[in-house]
């Protein structure tokens, strides 16, 4: 049996993808190539698919009305401002073809897997990974084809 990182449903052996939830289920490193999907914890299920990172960076953020600031990835609509985000709170980059997530010196701190991530160093991510942007909780995981 695997266990998905994600929603801990047991799937059967040699499961490509979770049955529960269609959560890629490979573990190690998260490729720079594809889909990936940012679930946001607690928002019934609420997916945010991107493109892996590139050539370019990805900025996980906030927008607000008193900036013209747009992140690529906006968490507004999940209370991201009372959740303590910053307009530009972190980056998803490749880097030797897998993805790290750096911080950008948030006020609030971002965490990965519970331990707070020293700024401006990137962390390589891995399929399952909880990623916290502040009190913005979501999991990060390959997109299923």
């Amino acid at each position: 049996m695997i266990k998905c990182s994600v929603c801990k449903h047991l799937n059967p052996a040699g499961a490509k993808v979770c049955a529960n939830c269609g959560v890629v289920l490979t573990s190690g490193s998260l490729n720079a190539s594809g889909m990936l999907e940012l679930r946001v914890m607690g928002e019934d299920n609420a997916v945010v698919r991107i493109h892996a990172p590139n050539v370019e960076g990805c900025v996980l953020g906030r927008s607000d009305n008193k900036s013209d600031y747009e992140p690529d990835v906006d968490f507004v609509n999940f209370q991201a401002r009372e959740k303590g985000v910053s307009r530009r709170h972190a980056v998803l980059v490749s880097y030797r073809q897998v993805v790290h997530v750096i911080d950008l010196s948030s006020i609030n701190g971002t965490f990965l897997n519970g331990a707070r991530i020293t700024p401006e160093v990137p962390y390589p991510l891995s399929n399952g990974d909880q990623l916290s942007l502040a009190n913005l909780h979501l999991v990060v995981a390959k997109a299923p084809n």
